[in-house]
This record gives C-alpha cells, structure tokens and sequence, in this order.
C-alpha cells in the first residue's frame, strides 16, 4: 500500500510531466497500432482476394498461336505441378474515356464465377456476369481513366472502335494495382467470343497459363520459388515463349509496394519518437533526483529501500504509458479506417480492416519493458543518497555551479540580460542537451519528410526513377502510314521545336534464365540520361542494368549475359548501370537493333516528342487530332502531361499526406517536450528569478530571457540536425526505397526545404516557452524572504 500512496503522490505532484509522457507514448501507440493494422490487414485480404480468384503460383501469358499443347502436358506431369489451368483472354492496347487514354495492356476475359471468383465495391454480389456491351474495371482504373459507374469506354478491336459500358469496379489482387501497368477486365462470355473470331496486332487473341505447385513442395523448409520455377523454365522452356509472367509474390510486392514504404518511413519515424521519450524520461528522472533530494532521504530515512523507492519511479511512468497507450489504441481505430481506406486506389483491394488489438498489444508491451528497464538503469543514482546527506545538502542551491560556471563580468560588451542567458545555457549545460539531442532528431527526420515531396515534383521523378521525359507520344499502328510522321514533325515545329524524339517499348526477355523487363529504345544518344557508371548502350551488342538487376545477377560493367528472345539466344555485353524503377528495379536497356537480333519482327509502335514549351503541348496535340482524323482508328495523339498528372496524383496526395502527419506530430512533440522542460526550469529557476526581480528586471524581460535562452539551444539544435540530415538522408532514403527499384536518391536541398523546418521548430519552441513563461509574473521577492 505504501508504494501505492507514493506512486499516487508522484502522480499528483507531477500531474504536468504524467500528462506529457502519456500523450507522447499516445502518439507513438497510435502509430504503430496503425501501420501494424494497416499492413496485416492489407497482407489478408490480399491473400483471401487471391485465393478466391483461383490465380496460379505463376501466370505465363501466351499469343493463342505460340501456345505448345505438348509443353503445357510436359508442365503439369512434373513433380512439383499440381495442376495447370489455361484460360483464354485478348489484348488491347488502346482502352480510352472521352478525358483519358490507358496506354498499357489491358487483358479482356470472360467473368465465370465457378472458375475465378472476385469481390466487387457494391452489394450486388460476385455471381452476377456482364451483359452483352457491358464491363467490369479493377478498382485501380477508375482514377486511371477519370471514369465512374455508367461511362462509356472505347476499345480498338479486330471491328474497329467499340464503346462498352462500365457497370461494375471489381477488386482484382493480381494484377490490379496502381503500381502495375497491365490490367484485367472482365467482359460477357458472348462478347468475348465474338472478339476473338476476329482479332488485328491491337487486338490480340491471348492464353493465360496458370500454373499451382504443390503444397507439399512449398511448405518445404528449404523451398526457394525461384529454384522452382528455373526448374520449370529449363525443363520445358516455358518462358522463352511468352509475352509476359508473374508470380504470385511479385505481384504481391507491385500490389503492397506503398504500404511497406510508408511502414518503413512511419515505423522509423516511431523509433525516433521512442528515443525523444526515452531522452524526456532521462531528463525528467534527472531533474527529479536532484531537485528532490531532500525528499529521497527522508523516504530511506522511514524505511523506504532503494529498491521501493526505483520500482516506485518506473510504475509512474509505466502508468503514464498505459493511460497513453489506451488513447494511442483509441486513436487507432480511427486512423486505421481512414489510411486504411486511402490504399484502396493504390492498391485495389477492398478495405475491410479492422484494428489488429493482438499484434498491436504485442507491439506495446514490448515497448513498456523497453521504457522501464531504461528508467529503472536511469533511476540508480538514488542508491547514491543517503539520509544525513539529504538533510545537510537538501537546501543547498545547485544553481551556477557547474564544471563550466564563470563569471559574467568577463563579457562586458554585452548587455546584461544577453549574459544571464548565457550564463545560464553555460552553467546548465547539461540540463540543455537532452533538449538539444531531440531538436537534432526531429530536425533530421522533419527535413527527410520534406525530401521526399521532391517525387510529387515531375522533373524530380524523372531524375530519380530513371523514367524518360515525353511531353507528346503519337501511337501509329500501320507501316505504311510512318511517312506521316515528317507532317507530325512539321506540325509539332510550327509550335515550338523538338527536344527530343524517340521511340520506346517495354517487353519481357530471359536474361541468364531468370526473366527482367527490358527496355527498348532506337536511340540513346540525347535521351536517356548519363549512366551512373559506364555508358548507355550505343551499339546492338551492348545493354545497361540497374543496381538491383546488378545485384541479383552477380554482374557488372564488363561482363557478359546471355538475352532470349522468341527462343533465339545472343551474348550481350553489360557497358553501364542506369536508373530505372520499372519493375521494381528489375529491367535493363537494350537497343532495337539488337532486339532485332533475336527477333527481327519486333516492333515499336510508339513515337515520343519532348517540346521546349510544354505549355503548347494541349495545343498541339488538339491540331495533330484535327490534322490526322481520317486515320484516327490506325494513329492515337497523346497528351502524355494530362496521363502523368493523372497516374502520380494517388502517389503525390499519399506522400504530402504522410509529410503533413510528420509535420502535425514534430509540433506535438516540440510543445510537450519543450513544456516539460520548461517547467523543470522555472521550478529550478524560481528562488534566481525572485532574485532578478528584486534587483529591477521586469516580467517582461525575464520572460524574452527565458524564451531566447531555449530559442538558442533550438537554433544550435536546428543547424545540428539539418548537417546529420544532409551527412545521412540519401542513404537512408536510398535504403527504403530500394525494394521499389529507386537506388539513387539524391536530396536537392533548397532554401525552402531547409528553411521551413527549422523556422516551423524555433517558431514553435519560442511560442511554447513564452506562453509557459507566463508563471514568471506570480514570482515576487517575497521568496527571498522563504528562502
């Protein structure tokens, strides 16, 4: 009981620092409930999503004519094959609304709810199939094409353009994501048979081949899906021949790439929160001892062991946690739902999370054993007092007597307020420094939040991610209408000039045996940016990887690699390392002219224009329209502004929004650590400042002293910070976003990115400190008299 009554005082005479800790460990708790639900929940319904959709452990996709009956009875008579299922779809390349054109590959299959079923965003069910004229849209596109329930969209088919109507958003796990280029549809069984009786290269008959490995073989110990699939590939060359695949875990990480960047920036950004609270805790225990001192002695003095009086000490604290953790758990709950619902579009799932209470719990506890093993280590200077010396020393003053004390006469070109301040900072050096550690913290990671508002920029993206800038892309489907081009010139040149024009396409290749995405342009020279080491390809022989591609094949500048295309093998020649984040890294650059070594027919339909002034660019695409009418079925103008806006928008408002919560809980934590401290000071400080009073220095001036002098060490704090950020950011960022093909993040550090933080942190502190130094006015010079 007695402990009881001790922690209950505390509690009360400590109400300040009780209250502060709470809601810091508030803070935190909601953070990691968050991204913890968040990620489990997302994790779930992808696998419950994939699951219904009865989708292979590995997806090939065939041209109907390229597909070997013979290899798909060789693929499911081995060992590691339970069954393959082979589905037949076509392909578009031109899927458009009247505001938005979708320039990737849209695969059309019949909606059979007995063979794959899926969830769709109402409540009419998962057995209710198209009609005839009739389309159903993963979740994804609906932002992609600027649609809604009941628009039409254009489709180019083997009978030219045709409109169906959108009925239905569906939730599609494969490959149904923000983040992937292709898409599925889903059409009415009719419809689709119709379609592929006639079929031209825009529109292509296509086979899905799913392929499921045995349960036995993947809950192995030692099971490596990779090995796996090698085994297949080599064994009966499954994918030389397709037009792409995907496994299951690849479209797994497209699918949640968002989420785990913004788990790992939010979890880091909690672990640096645990550090501020664990350095408040220090600092308030700190203070405590010193300033109760007298109190220590006499609670040994009636019996109290060192032992009581520390457990005593680490309970308040874990109290504060536990009242902080059931508002952080609180919050949770709402903050769950509403990220929760943010990843619908990025991700394409249906949102049905709840807060995950178990792990969340787990999360927690493990956080308060953290916290009160470092406050019972931080406490055991109380072993150190003993009864006589309390009683002797208690009422001594401990102000000005540091190791660093001097003599304020020494500066006498300063006014002697600006030398109280300093003598202050000076003689309590120590007491500052925990202030100082958790500015630099904060400043470090509010600037990294900063930084990565540089990807909402459009320049800053095509730098970073290694994309290629295109202002204008002109689709020509037919050979003999490629002498037009000299008239899109022409046009595009009565304008503004031309920048840059090239021709671009992406297309899976076998590289060593395993398969990368691989980038085909006619040209290098003027386009691509500089490589980061070696060169860009120049000659048919030669290509340039990424880092991650470096990595996972073992290869660098000089080494050689063996590409198939159509079954057909060269030797290529790796002469640089380049930027790209297209599948999550794992792509390389190749020329046409060496694609046309293994395989002659390939082609690139596409035509890229850069313009000196963008602003023409709606324009200009409106003219070559009006010019090019007559061939609009065989040649698309697009405005690839509109579409980049449109596809970064979802990424953008993720980004700002997780930049803005860092913002919001930087200022928490400034105004409950700075309040804290504050108050620690003026209690310290009490007994001087009655003293400044009695020799004439006003309210007023007392508290510009007191605000300035922690202003000061916010400043110091503040220039700390923005050197470690600038010593370590890039590293840091390029370690998180790594897994989504970015290797070279390079912070462009303005005045602006470095200015707003460090104004938002002393603006703040100064604000904080000021209106906590209001005590100042209830001090008098009776407490001279008390003393």
């Amino acid at each position: 009981m007695a402990i009881l009554k001790l922690i209950k005082a505390n509690i009360k005479s400590k109400k300040e620092s009780f209250i502060g800790i709470a809601i810091l460990v508030a803070i935190i708790t909601c953070m990691l409930a968050t991204i913890i639900s968040v990620t489990v929940c997302l994790d779930s319904q992808y696998d419950n999503a994939i699951s219904m959709t009865n989708t292979g452990d590995i997806v090939y996709i065939y041209n109907s004519d390229e597909v070997d009956n013979d290899m798909i009875k060789e693929i499911t008579s081995m060992n590691e094959v339970e069954k393959v299922i082979q589905i037949p779809c076509i392909s578009s390349r031109r899927v458009s609304t009247k505001l938005r054109e979708y320039r990737s590959m849209v695969f059309f299959f019949a909606y059979e709810p007995d063979r794959q079923m899926y969830q769709f965003f109402d409540d009419k069910g998962s057995n209710l199939v198209p009609r005839q004229g009739e389309i159903y849209l993963p979740k994804a596109m609906e932002k992609k094409l600027g649609c809604k329930i009941g628009d039409t969209i254009s489709v180019d088919t083997g009978y030219g353009e045709e409109s169906v109507t959108i009925t239905r958003f569906f939730e599609e796990p494969f490959i149904g994501a923000e983040m992937i280029g292709y898409k599925n549809v889903l059409i009415n069984q009719e419809d689709l048979n119709r379609l592929r009786e006639n079929t031209e290269e825009i529109c292509v008959n296509m086979e899905t081949i799913h392929v499921f490995i045995k349960d036995e073989i993947k809950n192995q110990a030692n099971y490596k899906e990779s090995k796996t699939l090698d085994k297949i590939n080599k064994q009966t060359g499954v994918q030389n021949g397709c037009v792409t695949s995907m496994t299951k875990s690849e479209a797994k990480s497209f699918t949640l790439m968002m989420d785990n960047i913004l788990s790992a920036i939010i979890s880091c950004f909690a672990f640096l929160l645990l550090i501020v609270v664990l350095i408040v805790i220090s600092h308030n225990v700190s203070s405590s001892i010193e300033m109760e001192y007298l109190s220590f002695g006499i609670l040994k003095s009636q019996g109290f062991t060192n032992g009581l009086i520390r457990l005593s000490l680490v309970l308040q604290y874990l109290v504060a946690g536990i009242v902080g953790t059931l508002l952080g758990l609180l919050g949770s709950v709402f903050a769950t739902n509403l990220l929760g619902k943010e990843f619908v579009s990025l991700t394409g799932l249906i949102w049905k999370g709840k807060l995950e209470l178990g792990l969340s719990l787990l999360a927690v506890i493990a956080l308060f054993l953290f916290i009160a093993l470092f406050t019972f280590i931080k406490t055991k200077k109380i072993a150190k007092i003993s009864p006589v010396q309390a009683f002797s020393l208690g009422h001594e003053p401990v102000y000005f007597k540091g190791k660093m004390d001097f003599y304020v006469d020494k500066m006498k070109h300063l006014p002697l307020s600006m030398k109280l301040v300093i003598k202050a900072l000076v003689s309590n050096t120590k007491e500052y420094i925990s202030t100082l550690f958790i500015i630099i913290l904060l400043t470090t990671f509010t600037i990294m939040a900063t930084s990565m508002n540089q990807l909402t920029k459009e320049e800053n993206l095509y730098s970073m991610v290694g994309t290629i800038e295109s202002h204008i892309t002109v689709r020509i489907t037919s050979d003999e209408l490629r002498p037009l081009l000299a008239n899109i010139r022409t046009t595009i040149e009565e304008e503004t000039s031309i920048t840059k024009e090239y021709s671009t396409n992406n297309a899976y290749f076998m590289v060593d045996g395993t398969q990368f995405l691989g980038r085909v342009i006619d040209h290098t020279d003027g386009v691509l940016q500089p490589a980061l080491e070696g060169k860009n390809p120049e000659y048919n022989n030669e290509i340039a990887i990424t880092e991650v591609m470096k990595d996972e094949l073992g290869k660098d500048i000089g080494d050689t690699v063996i590409i198939d295309n159509s079954g057909v093998q060269e030797e290529f020649l790796i002469v640089g390392i380049c930027k790209n984040m297209n599948d999550l890294g794992r792509n390389f650059t190749i020329l046409l002219e060496g694609v046309h070594k293994m395989n002659p027919e390939f082609n690139i339909m596409d035509v890229s224009f850069c313009v000196t002034d963008d602003s023409k660019v709606e324009s200009i695409v409106t003219t070559l329209e009006t010019n090019l009418r007559e061939y609009e079925n065989e040649i698309r103008v697009s405005n690839n502004q509109k579409e980049n806006d449109s596809t970064n928008e979802t990424i953008r408002m993720v980004i700002m929004g997780v930049t803005m919560v860092i913002y919001l809980i930087s200022l928490f934590f400034i105004a409950i650590v700075i309040g804290m401290i504050c108050r620690k000071a003026f209690l310290r400080e009490k007994v001087d400042l009655g003293i400044y009073k009695s020799v004439g220095f006003t309210t007023g001036s007392l508290r510009f002293q007191f605000s300035f002098r922690f202003v000061t060490v916010v400043l110091i704090g503040t220039v700390l910070g923005t050197i470690l950020n600038v010593l370590t950011n890039d590293v840091l960022m390029n370690n998180m976003l790594y897994n989504i093909g970015i290797t070279h993040f390079n912070t462009k550090y303005t005045v602006q990115n470095i200015l707003i933080p460090c104004l938002w942190i002393c603006s703040c502190t100064f604000v904080y400190s000021w209106l906590l130094s209001r005590k100042i006015k209830r001090v008098s010079c009776k407490m001279l008299i008390q003393e």
